[in-house]
């Protein structure tokens, strides 16, 4: 009896123990059925290339996304219970992986990236003004993380993007030059527009009323004005960036007092200058007449540029500021005693006269400087004054009084700046 006892007990604990293993097979069962992501690749692949999906019951995926691609089970290259194989499709961007079950979606820990060369094949329109929409065409644009237009002028904000597409605002400080597009990928990299895109500026065309008067309004005409930052007369250091009232078409501005007849430049948000084609005209009280003239707008009876020496120049037909007329001498110099200006050729006669005129406008930062005037072998100085016209009337007899002048310079006093000549001669 104790015998048969023992046998009970044993075979009671025996089936026990058969069906805890046969719960812990079909646990197993029910784990091991779970589709499972581990990795896949390989990194850096082409579009249109194949990757591997490894994983575990990955013969129950349906479908797998990719950020703006789905690829369908019909089209997987493979599909085995612990390895998928897709062709990467050409709208796939980088991104987490996720694979569609009949239980629900599996997204990946890690992204998937893919190694990419974007292509520019056009821009349109040809050019654009500052806040214009433009648009690039290409090849994988959407892969583009920033456009760089000249001087550095980033953007990286876009208005739409596709594949073949972007559509970018051109930023207000923008200037003509190539646009750079950087993209990313495995191997990011940059692609630059094999010719300058051209950004418009605003042109001037007229001022009225012209003559014009200080401290009184002027009206400027012409197009694209309203990307107009500030105005720039001659004679005025600071940019004016107040206007009585602006559009694409006109700008009303006040003319500021010390400012001087000449060309007026307009500057854009990206500092880039324009200058209005007419000459803003302010009367100033007209010179004595001369007896002889040396320039007046040009060379006068005979009298010619000559060489000079140094490392300074000047410019006999300047339209930028002048005393009367329309041009003068713009005058350069170096900062190394140089004589940025020499006349010649004339061999005037000082008969009836007694002076020798020369009207001067020094350029900010010449104010207290001195020049060295030679005429006819002898020298004497000239201080400079800023910011305004200055006649200056040096008798004959400084230079000893000759009876010709064939010839005349100024020459710096070792330091470098910029001064304007007009209206010399005798008197």
């Amino acid at each position: 009896m104790q015998i048969l006892k023992i046998k009970r007990v044993v075979l009671g604990m025996m089936t026990l123990f058969a069906l805890f293993l046969l719960a812990a097979c079909d646990k197993k069962d029910e784990v091991s059925s779970e589709v499972q992501l581990l990795s896949f690749g390989p990194a850096g692949v082409l579009h249109g290339e194949n990757i591997s999906i490894i994983g575990n019951n990955l013969d129950r995926v349906t479908e797998i996304k990719m950020v703006g691609a789905t690829i369908e089970q019909s089209a997987f290259v493979s599909q085995e219970k612990e390895t998928i194989v897709v062709k990467v499709p050409e709208s796939a961007e980088a991104g987490k992986i996720v694979l569609v079950t009949p239980d629900g979606e599996i997204e990946s820990v890690a992204t998937i990236n893919f190694n990419v060369a974007v292509v520019i094949t056009g821009i349109s329109p040809e050019s654009a003004r500052p806040g214009d929409v433009i648009t690039i065409t290409g090849e994988r644009m959407n892969w583009v993380t920033a456009v760089v237009f000249a001087d550095d002028q980033w953007v990286t904000q876009f208005e739409s993007v596709s594949g073949n597409e972007l559509k970018v605002k051109v930023p207000v400080a923008a200037k003509t030059g190539a646009l750079i597009l950087y993209y990313g990928g495995t191997e990011s990299d940059a692609v630059e527009t094999e010719s300058d895109y051209s950004i418009i500026l605003p042109q001037g065309a007229t001022f009225s009323p012209n003559p014009a008067v200080r401290n009184e309004e002027v009206t400027l005409t012409g197009t694209d004005l309203d990307l107009v930052y500030g105005m720039l007369f001659a004679g005025v250091a600071d940019t004016i960036k107040d206007f009585i009232s602006q559009s694409a078409t006109t700008i009303k501005v006040l003319v500021p007092e010390k400012a001087l007849k000449g060309k007026v430049k307009l500057i854009a948000h990206s500092l880039v200058a324009t200058e209005v084609a007419e000459t803003l005209v302010l009367p100033m009280p007209p010179p004595d007449p001369l007896t002889v003239a040396i320039y007046l707008d040009a060379p006068q009876n005979s009298w010619g540029k000559w060489g000079g020496w140094g490392g300074g120049s000047s410019d006999i037909a300047s339209t930028d500021n002048s005393r009367e007329g329309d041009k003068s001498i713009k005058v350069n110099f170096a900062g190394d005693w140089g004589g940025a200006l020499q006349m010649g050729g004339g061999n005037s006669s000082t008969t009836g006269s007694t002076q020798f005129i020369i009207n001067i406008f020094g350029t900010p930062g010449t104010g207290g400087k001195k020049i060295n005037l030679q005429v006819a072998g002898k020298q004497t100085e000239i201080e400079i004054i800023e910011g305004e016209w200055t006649e200056h009337r040096i008798p004959l007899s400084t230079f000893g009084s000759p009876a010709n002048i064939n010839d005349f310079w100024i020459q710096d006093q070792q330091w470098a700046g910029t001064i304007y000549v007009d209206y010399i001669g005798l008197r």
